[in-house]
């Protein structure tokens, strides 16, 4: 609330929070020296946060870094590109994320991830995913996971109902054990 007692407007508000749209501030700005890995980073650089670079993977679409640092969420906001709640505009869509959980079958276990990597390969070429990943734990619970990022739940509807992407869900079915986990989830 501003002090004249009314919520500020969206520009207000994006203000507030835009490095675009207001004076940098400095935990905006780019570091002014070289970070360096911790010693933890150092002996696992696989596993460590400071270390490790999400965008190494091909499905991974790198959008513009406008604060120099490299973990962002990303919005079509013409403002400055993220989601945040402060810059987005009336009528604008959060994400719709769908996540698969699956355990293969014994003896089934490349065939399964293949799979996985085949519809998240498909789902990332077509219109209207931004992101599909496919992911293992990091315990020994043989699960594999895919998760896939959406502009909307009818961009997600459109590429579910692809013949092509039919088929390779109901392989999935015939290489996993029962039950595998399929859920939608829209961000808050």
């Amino acid at each position: 609330m501003s002090a004249t007692g009314t919520a500020p407007t969206v520009a207000a508000s994006c203000a507030a929070t835009c490095t675009k749209c207001s004076p940098a501030r400095p935990w905006t700005l780019p570091p002014k020296r070289p970070l360096s890995l911790s010693a933890s980073a150092a002996a696992s650089p696989p596993t460590a946060s400071s270390g490790s670079d999400p965008w190494h993977h091909p499905n991974t679409r790198r959008p513009p870094d406008h604060t120099g640092g490299r973990f962002h969420v990303y919005s079509s906001d013409p403002c400055c590109g993220y989601y945040s709640p402060a810059c987005l505009n009336p009528g604008d869509r959060l994400p719709y994320i769908r996540l698969s959980i699956a355990r293969p079958r014994r003896g089934e276990e490349k065939r399964l991830e293949e799979l996985f990597r085949q519809l998240s390969d498909m789902a990332a070429s077509m219109p209207g995913c931004l992101q599909s990943l496919v992911l293992k734990p990091h315990d020994d619970s043989g699960e594999i996971a895919r998760i896939s990022i959406y502009e909307g739940e009818e961009a997600a509807e459109a590429i579910a109902n692809n013949p092509r992407f039919m088929s390779l869900r109901a392989e999935v079915h015939l290489a996993s054990e029962p039950g595998h986990a399929e859920r939608a989830f829209f961000s808050i």
